[in-house]
């Protein structure tokens, strides 16, 4: 999934609302705190006739970023991919 599009963010940090479409055509929305936490995410699903939004709040998720080299950049222009993580075991 990508967040992509407008957002609420606009400074160098990453807190804020983040909203935008999943490759499915789905809204998804995460919000970031100040200490770049990720703390709710809502996804939308479509799918056998049911469509929604799945809400995950009272997250406390950390911000993994990393010096990744982005496809098709020369080595010594890394760049720092913000990332976090959210496995099973949410109802």
């Amino acid at each position: 999934m990508c967040a992509c599009g407008p957002t609420t963010p606009s400074s160098a940090t990453l807190d804020g609302r983040w909203s935008g479409t999943t490759s499915q055509g789905t809204p998804i929305t995460f919000t970031v705190s100040s200490d770049q936490k990720v703390t709710a995410i809502s996804v939308g699903y479509s799918f056998n006739g049911c469509s929604g939004v799945q809400t995950f709040s009272n997250l406390n998720l950390e911000n993994r970023s990393n010096g990744d080299v982005h496809p098709g950049a020369m080595p010594e222009h890394r760049i720092v991919v913000p990332r976090f993580q959210l496995l099973g075991g949410l109802d």
